[in-house]
């Protein structure tokens, strides 16, 4: 089974076109965005760590049942109505996200400290 973090990766590499921010962000995902100090960290600072925690936590959520950020989620695949609209929503929450992810990524990136 692959790790939360790969999925995560895998997906903003595939979601988003190739660019410094998108080479960071899977950079961050890989090594968790540590900083030795934290209190030198901004508000942008903290969201972005937030939206990598969340973001992992979305996709073993996913994992857990088989599904990809992307997968198609069907009656076949997955019978039980419930679990098929809980995880179509759990994908749409991922997506949304790793979206932000990236926004706060460039908003740092535009924006240093």
């Amino acid at each position: 089974m692959r790790s939360a973090w790969e999925i995560v990766a895998d997906y903003v590499e595939s979601a988003y076109t190739a660019s410094a921010v998108r080479a960071r962000v899977i950079t961050d995902l890989r090594f968790k965005f540590q900083r030795a100090d934290t209190s030198t960290m901004t508000s942008l600072t903290h969201a972005y760590g937030a939206q990598i925690d969340a973001a992992i936590y979305l996709a073993t959520e996913l994992d857990a049942h088989g599904i990809g950020p992307e997968a198609p989620i069907d009656a076949d695949r997955i019978p039980d109505q419930k679990i098929r609209w809980h995880l179509l929503g759990v994908q749409q929450i991922f997506a949304s996200q790793v979206r932000t992810l990236v926004q706060l990524r460039t908003l740092i990136e535009e924006h240093p400290q």
